[in-house]
């Protein structure tokens, strides 16, 4: 089950903080050329698991991008 954003606020996996529009556009630009990276890639049963990281990692700083610029951070739980 997906829980709400106020949930991940409330348990402290994501923290409010000061915007951070520079850091924004720096990870949108880096999400989209690791997207573009692994769109160039060819896709074979041997590559495709990294094809697939790349393709994640692209979503996961493109994510990470929205949070900057509207103000949050998401932290490590040990």
């Amino acid at each position: 089950m997906i829980n709400s954003f106020a949930n991940y606020l409330k348990d402290g996996v994501v923290r409010k903080k000061t915007e951070d529009k520079e850091s924004a556009t720096s990870l949108f630009r880096h999400a989209q050329d690791r997207l573009a990276y692994a769109k160039q890639k060819e896709v074979t049963e041997k590559t495709a698991s990294f094809v697939l990281e790349d393709a994640y990692g692209a979503a996961l700083e493109a994510v990470q991008a929205l949070m900057a610029k509207e103000g949050y951070k998401t932290v490590s739980k040990p």
